[in-house]
């Protein structure tokens, strides 16, 4: 199993917070919430460097996808494409008009959110969601390749891990049989290092 990060741990760009992880996580998830030209500019000028940091450390990338409107979540699709970065997943919400999209790629996957479950042939289970929202199905579970982990307290996701989070986490997790690639979707770098923490110590990794 794939212990990865947001690209969002401290402000920055992409490049510069994959560089105060490549050496502690397998994967980076690249946060990509909408599709604009200073984004695609960031890109461009980072892809090198996000190649390099790939190749040193045998680091995967995945990518969120935009979130906003079908257009931007294809533009971006495009983009990473055709860039010389390998892409090993795409995630994607169920926002209208994605029916279309859905089956562009074998790497797409399908995130549940507190309003909306779509079943998709590969999933993405976020606790935060689940928890705060919608709860998923057992169907769901099965075709889940990631899991979006955090700590959810008081209401509030996207918290440090905490023990109480992890055990809903586990009691999940038996139902994803291809369940692959572990996400620590918080958005500070001390709250990242304590999330992994207790989860390498949870499960004596």
């Amino acid at each position: 199993m794939k212990l990865g990060s947001t690209s969002w741990l401290i402000p920055g760009t992409y490049l510069e917070n994959v560089e105060i992880v490549a050496d502690k996580v397998d994967f980076v998830e690249l946060l990509v919430f909408t599709w604009d030209r200073e984004t695609e500019r960031i890109l461009k000028y980072e892809e090198k460097g996000l190649l390099e940091l790939s190749k040193k450390y045998g680091l995967e990338y995945n990518v969120h996808l935009p979130t906003d409107c079908v257009f931007n979540v294809e533009s971006a699709f495009e983009f990473f494409e055709c860039s010389n970065l390998n892409i090993s997943n795409y995630i994607l919400h169920p926002i209208d008009g994605i029916d279309v999209f859905m089956d562009k790629s074998e790497k797409i996957l399908i995130e549940n959110l507190k309003e909306d479950i779509l079943i998709h042939k590969k999933t993405v289970f976020d606790i935060g969601h689940h928890l705060l929202g919608m709860n998923v199905t057992n169907d769901f579970l099965r075709n889940a390749k990631e899991y979006h982990v955090m700590g959810v307290v008081d209401g509030i996701d996207h918290k440090r891990l905490d023990k109480n989070t992890l055990g809903v986490i586990k009691r999940m997790m038996k139902y994803s049989k291809d369940l692959e690639y572990i996400c620590f979707e918080v958005f500070d770098l001390e709250d990242f290092l304590h999330s992994l923490k207790l989860w390498r110590d949870y499960f004596d990794l």
